[in-house]
């Protein structure tokens, strides 16, 4: 029987969390593209579409998407 290959799971912290639950109830979202090629990351914030420029794993794209809701809580909600 083969051996099946272990996924390390992603445990997103509590600023994470709260980041991304300020985000959607501020209508800004971040949703997965897959392609051929890898999955994209699509950034919707208030109707603006942002696609990025480089593919993700399925390893790495819970971490990232969670990278991303930090950065747009912190930068939506910062004063300059």
């Amino acid at each position: 029987m083969a051996k099946r290959k272990k996924i390390s799971q992603f445990k997103p912290s509590t600023l994470e969390i709260n980041s991304m639950v300020w985000c959607i109830q501020n209508n800004i979202k971040i949703l997965p593209e897959p392609t051929n090629s890898g999955i994209f990351l699509l950034v919707d914030e208030m109707g603006i579409i942002t696609k990025s420029g480089k593919s993700y794993t399925n390893e790495a794209l819970q971490s990232k998407i969670y990278e991303l809701y930090t950065y747009l809580y912190a930068k939506h909600t910062t004063k300059p």
